[in-house]
């Protein structure tokens, strides 16, 4: 199936930049819930109210010991303020994102619990955040079961995506993955924006251009066009001199002097 470029669905859909190849894996559930529950139909505030332990996709359905998280707290989280239950879903972004990058992964993930005691009417913030953690654990089942097939920045497939930092997902593959879901959601590659460039300068019309041939010519022998020397009699002047340097019949040179004196752009000095 062709990703669409350019025309806008009436269902839900991501967008994404112009250009874009491949998608971070850990991206994605959040991309899913923000085209599900879109981010105005906010006002409340999302709290975590536990966390829970998930094994290649598969939530255990048991919270992290005491002795787990302290031990996050020291190592992984160091230098964060500690975890404790109830902090907003913007802080536990900071927490995922810094679990995710850890180099010393471990063998289970962490999917939160989302409970949101204020929202409007249609309670998007709560059922956003519900999403999301329902599509981390559903993208979790689609790579463990082939479905989606996890590749590094490179295009090289990934065996143990759990395991590994800066894991993607293509966007056709995506795509692919994103149509079969319950709820079908479409994926847009946005439009590489175009600068408008300034039109190219505008020719000047011939007889300006043989104006400004005859002014070269003035200046190359050494003369200002706006204090040329008067033409002393008997002598042909600054004018016949001017004449040989130009390129020009005596028809056009004769016209573009005479344009130049009747503008003023050359006159004898007095």
């Amino acid at each position: 199936m062709p990703i669409h470029k350019h025309q806008a669905t009436d269902g839900p859909e991501i967008a994404l930049k112009p250009g874009t190849l491949r998608v971070g894996i850990q991206d994605v559930p959040r991309l899913i819930a923000e085209a599900l529950y879109p981010q105005d139909a906010c006002t409340g505030s999302v709290t975590v109210a536990h966390l829970t332990k998930v094994v290649n996709g598969n939530p255990f359905g048991e919270r992290p010991t005491a002795e787990e998280l302290d031990t996050l707290n020291r190592t992984v989280w160091a230098n964060l303020p500690s975890y404790v239950d109830g902090i907003t879903a913007e802080e536990w972004a900071r927490y995922d994102a810094t679990f995710h990058a850890a180099k010393d992964r471990l063998a289970w993930e962490l999917m939160p619990t989302i409970l949101n005691p204020g929202y409007n009417g249609d309670g998007g913030a709560m059922m956003r955040a519900q999403a999301e953690s329902e599509h981390q654990v559903m993208l979790g089942k689609a790579l463990v079961g082939g479905q989606l097939t996890a590749i590094t920045h490179a295009g090289a497939p990934v065996l143990n995506p759990f395991l590994v930092h800066g894991v993607f997902v293509s966007v056709r593959e995506l795509e692919r993955y994103l149509v079969e879901l319950p709820l079908p959601i479409a994926l847009r590659i946005g439009e590489p924006e175009v600068e408008e460039s300034e039109p190219p300068p505008r020719a000047l019309p011939v007889g300006e251009q043989h104006a400004e041939v005859v002014l070269a010519a003035i200046r190359a022998a050494g003369h200002d066009p706006m204090a040329l020397p008067p033409t002393a009699p008997g002598t042909s002047g600054v004018k016949a001199a001017v004449r040989a340097k130009c390129k020009l019949t005596d028809a056009q040179f004769n016209h573009a002097w005479k344009a130049l004196r009747a503008a003023k752009r050359i006159k004898e000095r007095i």
